[in-house]
């Protein structure tokens, strides 16, 4: 919420504005966002493996190849 507040007060509007602190709803929304060339830059606090379990219902095929590169 402290991210949301601050991004308010440097006036971006609220209709650009979405707060998940569900880790794998977060990333799988912003990756829904994204368009071809986009980057999505994000932070996790835990491990490769929250990224990879958000990426596999939707992506199985990235989720392995992140897995694999990870090793």
């Amino acid at each position: 919420e402290l991210l949301v507040q601050g991004a308010r007060l440097g006036r971006i509007a609220g209709d650009h504005l979405q707060c998940e602190l569900d880790v794998h709803k977060a990333i799988r929304a912003g990756l829904a966002l994204c368009q071809p060339g986009d980057v999505l830059v994000f932070g996790c606090g835990s491990s490769i493996s929250e990224l990879t379990e958000a990426l596999r219902p939707t992506r199985p095929e990235i989720a392995r190849r992140i897995e694999a590169e990870a090793v």
